[in-house]
């Protein structure tokens, strides 16, 4: 494991923060945002786990300090009153944050003309809780155009990568299968 597995936990960890941040501000039930509540501390336990058993020699004291940091802001958040600008932003980080992830791995897919090991269940079973959600925020958060986003915008991209899986199956397969045949041969 790396530095970009670490990056991979806090970036997941941050988008559903913020996505219970958010929700939270706007005063909507649990049940419509608590799953992203019980995977924040899933992430926030994933990164301890990371920092306790990395090899890589990781400096925890700096780590805490950060972490330290993070939960204070989130507590001032809480403490001021913010403008409708500054909270939809926060509402709209997820949003980024999934466009950040999955955009390099549609173009590295075009790019390849292949999709390597990515397999069609995984995102279409995010698609699938993707239009949950947008069932699930027009009927509990009123259409709330920020949430809305967030999950057309992943539902989009899913779809896209599911396309892409659908399009280079062949190639795909020649490829993973040309590399099972290699390393059978050394």
């Amino acid at each position: 494991l790396g530095d970009a597995d670490e990056a991979s936990i806090v970036v997941e960890g941050i988008g559903y923060v913020s996505t219970c941040w958010y929700s939270a501000m706007m005063g909507y039930p649990f049940g419509s945002w608590g799953e992203a509540a019980i995977v924040s501390v899933q992430c926030f336990m994933m990164l301890l786990m990371f920092w306790f058993f990395s090899e890589d020699g990781l400096n925890l004291r700096i780590r805490f300090c950060a972490l330290f940091v993070v939960a204070l802001c989130c507590v001032a958040l809480q403490l001021v009153e913010l403008s409708p600008a500054v909270v939809a932003s926060i509402g709209l980080v997820p949003s980024l944050l999934f466009l950040i992830a999955r955009v390099p791995q549609i173009l590295l897919n075009h790019q390849q003309g292949h999709t390597g090991q990515l397999a069609a269940a995984t995102f279409f079973l995010q698609l699938a809780g993707c239009l949950a959600r947008i069932f699930t925020v027009m009927h509990s958060m009123g259409g709330d155009i920020i949430c809305l986003a967030q999950h057309v915008s992943s539902g989009m991209l899913n779809l896209i990568l599911l396309l892409q899986i659908a399009k280079f199956k062949k190639a795909t397969h020649a490829v993973v299968s040309g590399g099972l045949k290699k390393k059978e041969s050394l």
